[in-house]
């Protein structure tokens, strides 16, 4: 459910925008992200693809923080990929991804979050989509591939830092389905 515009922290002319988003599934409590996105202003035609960036933790910050240096990383990463006809995409969950979700379902149960959001971007799109997760980021992307579709959805999944949260016991274990 879309909730309007928030303040994306950052000016730029490749950043088209920020919006509030109330993501609902799995009768989880609803949380709400944001989610910036950049584009090249000056290119016209249909994207190269969706790419949906999240970083670690409780993927309550955005990946992208100094894009106003053109010397740093980040700045530059985006640029190039926008140029290139991709549009980006930042999530950055208010509460957190997994929020009041591991007292309810667990960790697991709440990745359905992100596949959802990952849907919504992708909805309508004939354009591939594809995420990057760092550390917690990568394990919100596990979860979605290993337990809620997301695999239909994206065509890459690049799992950097994480994820962080394993048990090798349970995942291995004859006892768990």
């Amino acid at each position: 459910e879309a909730l309007g515009p928030c303040q994306a922290g950052l000016e730029d002319n490749h950043l088209l925008g920020c919006e509030r988003y109330r993501v609902t599934c799995g009768g989880l409590s609803p949380q709400v992200v944001k989610v910036r996105r950049w584009a090249d202003p000056q290119r016209e035609g249909p994207s190269q693809g969706h790419i949906v960036f999240g970083m670690g933790g409780t993927g309550e910050g955005w990946t992208v923080t100094r894009t106003n240096d053109p010397a740093h990383g980040e700045h530059q990463l985006v640029r190039r990929l926008t140029r290139a006809g991709f549009v980006v995409y930042e999530r950055a969950w208010e509460e957190g991804w997994w929020g009041r979700s591991s007292d309810e379902q667990g960790i697991a149960a709440a990745a359905c979050r992100y596949r959802t959001l990952v849907a919504h971007l992708a909805q309508g799109s004939e354009s591939p989509t594809c995420v990057f997760g760092n550390s917690g980021g990568s394990t919100e992307i596990a979860y979605g591939l290993t337990r809620h579709g997301l695999d239909r959805i994206i065509r890459l999944a690049i799992l950097g830092g994480g994820p962080p949260m394993g048990r090798i016991d349970y995942g291995c274990s004859a006892d768990r389905p």
